[in-house]
Order: C-alpha cells, then structure tokens, then sequence
C-alpha cells in the first residue's frame, strides 16, 4: 500500500474513533427500561429463552451491547445479578413497614388508654 492509502486508512480510523466517542457522550448514563424492553423485545425474548431470567439485567446487558445478544450473553455471564441488592432493599422495606404498624398500634393504645 502506498503512503496515500496509509494516509486514509488512518483518516478512517481516526474519524471512526472520533464517532464512536461521541456516541459513548450522548449515551445516557442509566437505561430507560420501558423504552428498552420495548425496542429490544425480541433479544429479551431469546436471553429467557437461553435460561436469563432477570429481566432488568437482561436488559442492561443488551442496552451495554446495543442489541447484540451474542454480547448480552457474555455481560450477563461475568456480571453478577443485582438480585441480593434487591432482596436486601426489600426486606429493609418491610421492616420499616412493620415497625411503622407497631409504631401505629402504640398509639392506638395510647389513646385507647386516654379515653378510659
């Protein structure tokens, strides 16, 4: 090849480099999943399908990948699912809830005690 064509396939790099950057800067930071499941549906399909369940992380691994479920796959292999983070959530939920209802019965009897 001669300097020339050196010259533009180094152009083409670079722009192609230039592009991808300016992509990874409009991208948003966090997914919005309705509009993910919807424009991926058919990807989420095939993941559940292969046995991935997680439906949210199933769509983070294909908004990561664009789409491209073969790279789905492989975030969803070596990322660990958010699943006890979220059960963790859950449970501190419930507790605040059930401390809120005795919290609750308290003062019923408080009040309950009041009247008499």
């Amino acid at each position: 090849m001669n300097q020339n064509g050196m010259g533009n396939m180094q152009q083409m790099q670079q722009q192609l480099r230039n592009q991808a950057s300016q992509q990874r800067q409009q991208r948003p930071t966090q997914p919005n999943y309705s509009e993910l499941k919807s424009r991926f549906s058919s990807q989420l399909n095939q993941l559940n399908l292969m046995g991935f369940s997680n439906e949210k992380h199933n769509l983070n691994g294909l908004w990561r990948a664009n789409g491209n479920v073969n790279l789905s796959v492989d975030y969803l292999l070596n990322t660990p699912e958010p699943q006890e983070e979220e059960k963790e959530d859950k449970k501190d939920e419930e507790e605040m809830k059930d401390d809120k209802k005795e919290e609750e019965e308290k003062e019923v009897k408080k009040d309950d005690k009041k009247e008499e």
